[in-house]
This record gives C-alpha cells, structure tokens and sequence, in this order.
C-alpha cells in the first residue's frame, strides 16, 4: 500500500505543476481577452476540449467531464480578475 501511495503522491505533484502552468497560461489569456473586448466564457471551446480528451479516454470520460469541468471554472474565474468591467459595483 505504501508504494501505491508514493506512486499517487508522485503523480499529484506532477498534476499541480502542470496545473500551476495551465493556470498561468489562463493568466495570458485573461489578459488577451481583456484587451481585445472579448469574454472569459468561450462554450464552443470547452465542448470541443472535453470531446477531444474523453474520446482518447472513453473508459474514464465521465470523470474526466467532471474534472475539466472544474478546471475550466477555476480557470475562468482566474481569468476574470484580468477584465475590465464598469459597473457601479465596480470600485
């Protein structure tokens, strides 16, 4: 069990660097879209990453669904602090 649980622990901090990666090229992007007018959410996009990574994994396409998911919310999220928007609730 140890070794299966090193073997995990290995595999999790190979998952958060390329995370942390991920997320700073969201970071550019962010940046992009707020200079060029354009909004965070882009559906088509999504749909189309989800159908390339679950159909070169069918056996596990639920969870990965349920995992991009997630990451496209932290990503969009992160992403919004780099736009611009007027609003009175706006500081």
């Amino acid at each position: 069990m140890e070794e299966l649980r090193q073997k995990i622990d290995a595999i999790d901090d190979q998952i958060v660097k390329l995370y942390v990666e991920r997320m700073k090229t969201a970071e550019e992007i962010g940046k992009f879209k707020s200079e060029n007018h354009l909004p965070v959410l882009n559906k088509m996009r999504e749909e189309n990453i989800l159908a390339r990574l679950t159909a070169e994994n069918p056996n596990f396409d639920f969870y990965i669904k349920m995992l991009y998911r997630t990451v496209f919310e932290t990503s969009k999220a992160y992403q919004n602090q780099f736009l611009t928007v007027d609003s009175p609730l706006t500081p």
